[in-house]
């Protein structure tokens, strides 16, 4: 089924624009360079132009930079800190992971092996077509870089014929690996004291049995479409059984293959006068090239990892068009209904598809926003937050205040929530949640001023009501963060979660800044809470001994 979007969501597409346009424009304290076409040089980017429906101009570019500083609202930064007096050791938090996954020459799968036992499930062919409907619903509903008209006509060919050597069968197999993990959103308290690996062992050792089939199908794979698409998934699978450093090789792996796709449709355009581009292949290029970005720029804040290769690329879209926005595309394709008895029209109602994409493209918009704040207030070393700079840092502030609730007042009525909880749907929560996270990124640095040096500075009447709001959306964090559902971004949650508690701890240490007086209480709970995940995240055990310590 095809569809175009009807006015009022063409209308919210041009208020995300207006938005990102805003960004453009916004607070810049930092000294990077402004990004480039770098290796790509002027025909790739003449390629990109092209695919994304108009010529080549500077207008259309996104200028915040796509290079992002790291490592910089870790908890290992943040136990940096004087407060801290240097305690515990540095990357105390982030050395488990290369532990877990890369020690010795192990496989990828190292950290996962530990703590579950080898996986004894086993592929049934007939489950295909139904795990691509779960992979479609919960998992491709968040990250819509495939044509799930064409997964769910391969899906059902592949449960008839067998699992081929091919690309096609790897990509197929891997989204049954999600399909086994992916489970529908909760956002309910679970009572029982069982882990995460206990709750779900059965479903993780099947999808381990996918996962392993795929894998070796990965050597087969020539740079391209379906090999980004393949890696990008076999990144998100990862994220969702917890190994992070395993996710990025895949990411990373993902992002170069569609930079060496990029760089062949440049070469292609120097043979030809023209090479045309559909709307729906025009739709997945682009929905590649930010969801494997972004996916890189998450690691490169909690890691000193390298940027993505894809930051090279001067992208001219602000965000991806959905697809059949086209309006020359028809209502309905009844060509197909008779063989697509697995169509995604099925799985995902149009309002679901609509939703779905709004969804994406404000994530998109977040990322921005995110990178924004990131190059505005961390490409300086924290003691170099000080009297002089304090009060631009907070005009900055102000400024991306603004630019939050302008992205909050455009939110499409399915994805709007109230500001002061958390949402009960999925989509809803994962904004709120990506908010959040910026939000404190925003104040952290006036907290680590109040903490080390608001008793000797003018500046404290600026400072105490942003230093404020830290604490505020710290506590919120912990309230809200993570819950027990397994998704893409539940590792990443963890490592929010001990950041927010160890800004609490180090604000109570200082006893120059008022807290909440049931912090402890609230605090203890948190760890309890953080539990769940102890035994499958890397990582969390080493944050919540910091935690424990100090309580």
């Amino acid at each position: 089924m095809l569809y175009r979007f009807d006015p009022a969501s063409i209308l919210i597409l041009d208020r995300l624009d207006q938005v990102l346009a805003r960004l453009d424009n916004g607070p810049a304290l930092s000294t990077n360079p402004s990004v480039t076409t770098g290796a790509l040089g002027p025909d790739t980017a003449a390629h990109v132009s092209t695919a994304a429906g108009g010529p080549l101009g500077e207008e259309q570019y996104s200028y915040d930079q796509l290079r992002i500083p790291s490592r910089q609202t870790t908890p290992d930064a943040i136990l940096a800190w004087p407060i801290f007096q240097h305690r515990w050791p540095d990357n105390f938090t982030t050395d488990p992971l290369f532990d877990a996954e890369l020690s010795d020459g192990e496989t990828e799968d190292a950290g996962f092996r530990s703590n579950v036992s080898s996986p004894t499930g086993s592929i049934n062919e007939e489950q295909i077509p139904a795990l691509i409907q779960i992979f479609l619903r919960h998992v491709h509903s968040k990250n819509p870089v495939l044509d799930a008209e064409s997964l769910s006509l391969q899906a059902r060919h592949i449960s008839e014929e067998g699992i081929k050597w091919d690309a096609v069968s790897c990509l197929v197999v891997l989204a049954c690996a999600l399909g086994c993990v992916a489970k529908p959103f909760s956002n309910e308290a679970w009572d029982s004291q069982c882990t995460s690996i206990e709750r779900d062992s059965e479903s993780l050792q099947h999808g381990e049995a996918y996962y392993a089939c795929a894998r070796k199908r990965f050597g087969l794979l020539k740079p391209g479409i379906i090999a980004t698409q393949c890696h990008f998934l076999a990144g998100v699978y990862l994220m969702y059984t917890m190994r992070p450093l395993s996710a990025w090789q895949q990411f990373r792996s993902a992002s170069t293959s569609y930079r060496l796709y990029l760089d062949y449709q440049s070469r292609r355009r120097t043979r030809r006068a023209t090479v045309p581009v559909s709307t729906k292949q025009r739709s997945q290029e682009q929905s590649l090239y930010w969801s494997c970005y972004k996916s890189e720029c998450e690691f490169r804040i909690e890691m000193n990892l390298p940027d993505s290769c894809l930051a090279d690329v001067r992208y001219p879209d602000l965000h991806p068009l959905p697809p059949c926005t086209d309006p020359a595309s028809p209502v309905d394709d009844r060509s197909n209904a008779g063989n697509t008895s697995l169509s995604v029209s099925k799985v995902l109602g149009r309002q679901e598809q609509e939703n779905s994409w709004f969804y994406y493209l404000t994530e998109i918009t977040l990322r921005r926003i995110c990178n924004s704040v990131l190059n505005t207030f961390y490409t300086i070393d924290y003691k170099e937050w000080d009297d002089e700079r304090i009060p631009y840092m907070a005009r900055a502030a102000i400024e991306f205040e603004q630019q939050l609730q302008d992205w909050y007042d455009g939110l499409p009525l399915p994805l709007q929530y109230e500001s002061d909880r958390m949402p009960s749907e999925e989509l809803s929560w994962c904004s709120r949640a990506r908010e959040l996270e910026i939000r404190l990124q925003i104040y952290q640095p006036f907290l680590y001023f109040a903490i080390h040096q608001l008793h000797s500075s003018s500046c404290s009447s600026t400072v105490l009501p942003l230093a404020e709001k830290a604490l505020f959306y710290c506590f919120t964090i912990i309230d809200a963060l993570p819950t027990r559902h397994r998704h893409h971004g539940s590792w990443y949650a963890t490592r929010c979660n001990v950041s927010a508690s160890l800004l609490i701890l180090a604000a109570v240490k200082c006893e120059s800044v008022s807290v909440r007086s049931d912090w402890h209480s609230l605090v203890s709970y948190n760890v309890k809470k953080l539990a769940y995940w102890e035994a499958e995240a890397p990582g969390l055990p080493e944050g919540l001994q910091v935690i424990r310590s100090y309580l």
